[in-house]
């Protein structure tokens, strides 16, 4: 408890450049302090993410990238699930700030790219399922949910994406989106 807790103490750039060297055994916490951690440093850098530097938002990106990475790791979280939030972090921000190519966070290119990697069906599957979605198994109906809270995020900040990106992965998917259960 008292490694959770002196994290607590520290502020959004304390915290990043404590958590991006990796170095910061955060195993020993409890899965339920991961996810408060999760939850701590991206209220902060949402709350705080028009005062960063170009600097600041390198190890803040990478800070988040590791406490995701161990939060799975710890099972803390199950990769889906760390796939919406990351999306839904990447939304928050660039609706606050401009993107940028050299932030995972902020780039709109590398949101898309994670959007389309955690889609578990085609495009054409989902446009077929979502049209008998009723008539479908839990099992399926919750893949096809996973899919509407995957691209939930991304729709809402469509506006940021490049054309050629959104056409080329982006087009097909906004045509089912309302149909998805």
């Amino acid at each position: 408890m008292g490694e959770f807790a002196a994290l607590l103490d520290l502020n959004l750039r304390q915290l990043s450049a404590v958590l991006s060297t990796g170095r910061l055994s955060l195993e020993e916490l409890e899965q339920n302090q991961c996810i408060g951690l999760i939850e701590l440093l991206t209220m902060r850098l949402i709350d705080e993410c028009e005062e960063l530097s170009a600097e600041d938002w390198v190890v803040c990106s990478a800070a988040i990238d590791y406490v995701f990475c161990v939060a799975e790791k710890r099972k803390s979280i199950d990769h889906e699930e760390g796939a919406i939030r990351r999306l839904n972090i990447s939304a928050a921000l660039l609706r606050r700030v401009a993107p940028r190519s050299e932030v995972d966070l902020l780039a709109p290119g590398h949101v898309v790219d994670l959007l389309l990697r955690e889609l578990p069906m085609s495009v054409d599957e989902a446009r077929d399922m979502a049209a008998r979605w009723q008539s479908l198994e839990i099992d399926q109906i919750r893949r096809l949910r996973l899919m509407k809270n995957l691209l939930s995020p991304v729709f809402g900040i469509s506006d940021v994406i490049p054309r050629h990106i959104y056409d080329s992965g982006l087009k097909a998917w906004m045509g089912i989106f309302s149909s998805l259960p």
